[in-house]
């Protein structure tokens, strides 16, 4: 079974709506400053995205998936900058599964 993640992310992100006081703008696709200096999102936030996207590839998929761990990153990757490279990441991540 593949996974959309495109809209798993999206999902995730609009999930966070009602707790911030100005929704996350995703109109510029990948591009879209997450967590980053262009970027207003907190680590609470973004941590609640993380666990959301986790669940919803465990529901996917039927196993378990770390996203919050990176420290098997090369030293300087943000694989949480923009929606692209958080993407990126999860395909990375899922294809170690």
């Amino acid at each position: 079974m593949s996974v959309n993640l495109d809209v798993v992310v999206e999902t995730a992100i609009r999930g966070q709506d009602a707790l911030l006081a100005v929704p996350i703008d995703t109109s510029r696709g990948r591009s879209t400053p997450l967590f980053s200096e262009q970027s207003a999102m907190d680590s609470i936030t973004l941590v609640s995205i993380i666990v959301d996207i986790e669940s919803r590839i465990k529901g996917i998929l039927g196993k378990d998936i770390m996203l919050a761990d990176i420290s098997d990153l090369p030293e300087g990757s943000q694989p949480f900058s923009t929606i692209g490279t958080l993407i990126s990441y999860i395909e990375t991540r899922v294809s170690q599964l």
